[in-house]
């Protein structure tokens, strides 16, 4: 019989030191507290339960779980990710078990970006020696680690698991979304599985998780059906996108079979470009919302649509810069279905694939009669 595995010890972890959830916003608190959680704090305060009722029939509080709310100006006031720590920090005051949060809500602790709405219900990670039972508003997952996977402490007593472990679940669980719910021609797993990933080695943050780490922990969690979908997620991750957009849009060349571009690399007479593939020289620029996307055939153009692009440019790259065709997307060309896939094989791109065998074609007839193929409409030609 194979023994149960012990989880390792908490380790000293930064996200001890604050509450989860905005500060300066707090729980009004009517019913009891966690045994050991000690008094209010400045975020917190403790009411009467009857008071707090008829404050919620006014709608002027928002109930988190029994015995724990927020003002409605407060909460409508804070981001989805900050209402979802509210209501983890809800639970770590008013539950009396102890607390191993998984899944969605791990990777809101850690300050993991998500694309699909915050759930409503806390997440709990099934670990082993924690004993069973499950709090109202809250679910349970199957640990993929099995107790292997090193915990950390957050405030109020709450253990996470580390920042490599939350990065892989969370990408996991967003390929998988991506799986059962996209839309045909889509960002696919593989897109959506970046984002996570690609955040977690970002050198901005204060402890960026490394290659290896993320090697490691997929090791623990074994072979599997998912296991090779990992590997090739953890390969391509490399911290460079500027944010999940871009992870996204770096995802859907992937999968569109287009030749690995550059990430976040700045352009003469263009600016910092999204992607670039340097050969073809077609770049790929993400803002906010554009009524249209559409190509940029020269400098000029470039400079229009963004002001302040030509800031990293050198000034001895500005003379190729018309030579590069700019596809400027917003972020709904990128998550939409099919549509930058669409705009970046009208800019000149080709599958590596397609671009193999036309070059194996051309070896083969060096005579051949000319191509009838005219350059992309709105692009400019060389």
């Amino acid at each position: 019989m194979t023994p149960t595995p012990t989880p390792p010890p908490p380790v000293d972890h930064p996200l001890e030191a604050a509450s989860p959830g905005p500060p300066g916003v707090a729980l009004i608190l009517s019913g009891a507290a966690r045994a050991g959680s000690g008094r209010p704090t400045g975020e917190e305060e403790s009411a009467d339960a009857a008071v707090v009722a008829r404050a919620e029939a006014r709608g002027e509080l928002v109930r988190l779980r029994a015995g724990a709310h927020v003002r409605r100006a407060e909460w409508e006031a804070v981001s989805a990710r900050e209402r979802h720590l509210l209501r983890i920090r809800a639970l770590a005051r008013v539950w009396s078990g102890p607390i191993v949060l998984g899944g969605a809500s791990a990777a809101a602790v850690h300050g993991l970006p998500r694309l699909t709405p915050w759930p409503a219900l806390v997440t709990l990670l099934d670990v082993p020696g924690i004993p069973p039972g499950r709090p109202a508003g809250a679910r349970v997952v199957r640990d993929p680690a099995h107790g292997r996977s090193r915990l950390v402490l957050a405030a109020d007593g709450v253990r996470v698991p580390g920042l490599a472990a939350t990065a892989l679940a969370a990408s996991h669980e967003a390929a998988m979304t991506a799986v059962r719910g996209a839309a045909p021609r889509g960002p696919g797993w593989f897109a959506h599985g970046l984002v996570a990933l690609d955040h977690a080695l970002a050198p901005a943050r204060d402890r960026p998780v490394t290659r290896a780490e993320l090697e490691r922990e997929r090791g623990i969690r074994g072979p599997g059906p998912w296991s090779r979908r990992a590997e090739d997620l953890v390969r391509a991750a490399d911290g460079a996108a500027a944010g999940p957009v871009e992870s996204v849009a770096r995802g859907v060349a992937h999968e569109a079979g287009l030749a690995p571009p550059a990430v976040g690399v700045a352009v003469g007479g263009h600016g910092r470009l999204a992607l670039a593939w340097a050969r073809e020289r077609v770049g790929l620029r993400i803002v906010g919302a554009v009524a249209d996307a559409r190509t940029v055939p020269d400098a000029d153009a470039g400079a229009d649509s963004d002001a302040d692009a030509d800031a990293d440019a050198g000034p001895a790259d500005r003379r190729g810069a018309g030579r590069w065709r700019v596809v400027v997307a917003g972020e709904g060309d990128v998550l939409g279905a099919g549509r930058l896939r669409a705009l970046l094989l009208h800019a000149g791109l080709e599958p590596e694939r397609r671009a193999a065998r036309a070059g194996a074609a051309a070896v083969a007839d060096p005579g051949g009669g000319r191509s009838r193929r005219s350059p992309p409409l709105g692009c400019a030609g060389e």
